[in-house]
Parts: structure tokens; sequence; C-alpha cells
């Protein structure tokens, strides 16, 4: 029993250092604007143009689904990485157009 608890825990560590091998730090403010990426803030507008509230991409470990922060790797945030200014998205089942992109301010 002792061993099978030793192998998932090395198993686990081992996880958790691939996934910090592939950690980058965002610098608040700094991400690249022209398209969403990650660490942007997307402000968003209804079919009518009334403004949805605003989201922001950041990684899995950032994500607060309360404060509308959505881990990269979520399906919005996918269908959103790439999108530009005027572009056409699905949000929470209705079409919205993003109206803005700003750089996250941490």
């Amino acid at each position: 029993m002792l061993r099978d608890r030793q192998e998932l825990q090395s198993a686990r560590a081992a996880k958790i250092q691939e996934e910090l091998a592939v950690v980058r730090i965002l610098e608040p403010g700094a991400a690249d604007t022209s398209t969403v990426n990650i660490g942007t803030m997307v402000h968003v507008a209804d079919e009518e143009g009334s403004p949805i509230a605003p989201l922001t991409i950041l990684g899995a470990w950032d994500a607060d689904l309360e404060r509308r922060i959505f881990a990269n790797g979520s399906d919005l945030a996918q269908r959103l990485l790439g999108c530009a200014e005027g572009d056409e998205v699905e949000i929470e089942g209705r079409t919205a157009t993003i109206t803005r992109i700003e750089a996250w301010k941490g």
C-alpha cells in the first residue's frame, strides 16, 4: 500500500514539474492587444449593442469564474483566442461582437 502511495505521489510530482516547465509569467499590461491573447481583457456587446460584462483570458491557475477570468484552455477562451475587434463570437449562448481588447492590468 505504501509503495502504491509513493508511486501516486511521484506521478503527481512529475505532472507538476511538467506544468511548471511551461509556465510563463504574465506581466500586467504587456499583452499584445491586436487580437485576443492570454493576458487580455475582452469587452463585448450583444446583438442590440448592449455591453456584456468584460472577460479576461489568463492561465489555468488564475481562472476565477466569479470574476469572469477564464483559463486559456477553456472552451470560451479557445473560441476567443485570435479574434479581433469587430469579430462576432458566441458567449453565454448568444452572439456578441468584440468591441475592445485591452491588456489585463493585474
